[in-house]
C-alpha cells in the first residue's frame, strides 16, 4: 500500500495488519491522505471505528502504541534537523523557528492542512 498526499507518496506499508486513517478517526477530521494498493491486497473497513475502538480496548492500546512510535520517530527526526540547520542564515535556518512554533502550539489549535491546502490535501 502507498500513502499519498496529493500525488506525492509520503509512505509505503507492506506489513500485515497495518492501520490506516487512524488520525482522521481519532481527531474526527476528514482523511488527510489517500491509501492506494500497489499490489493485490486484502483490506477491512470498520464502519464505526470509534465504537470499535471503545469495544476493543486492547486494539485501542495497540493503536496508541503505534502512534507513540510514529511520534517518537518524527520528533527524533525533527530534533536532528534542528541541530543540523541551527546556524544557517538562509531559509534552512527557519527550521528551529518552525519547530518551536509546533512545540508550543496549543493542542486545540492543531488542524490538518495549511493556508495553501486547508483540507490537508495537496
Amino acid at each position: 500500500m502507498e500513502v499519498l498526499k496529493g500525488e506525492t507518496q509520503v509512505n509505503t506499508q507492506s506489513e500485515p495488519g497495518a492501520i490506516f486513517r487512524e488520525l482522521a478517526v481519532l481527531l474526527v477530521i476528514p482523511q488527510t491522505a489517500t491509501v492506494r494498493a500497489v499490489t493485490p491486497s486484502r483490506a477491512y473497513f470498520i464502519a464505526d471505528a470509534p465504537a470499535f475502538l471503545h469495544a476493543h480496548p486492547d486494539l485501542a492500546f495497540l493503536l496508541a502504541t503505534l502512534l507513540a512510535k510514529k511520534l517518537n520517530s518524527i520528533t527524533t527526526y525533527l530534533v536532528d534537523l534542528k541541530s543540523q540547520f541551527r546556524d544557517q542564515q538562509d531559509h534552512l535556518g527557519m527550521v528551529e523557528e518552525v519547530l518551536e512554533t509546533l512545540i508550543h502550539q496549543p493542542v486545540e489549535e492543531l488542524v490538518p492542512g495549511s493556508d495553501r491546502y486547508p483540507n490537508g490535501s495537496l
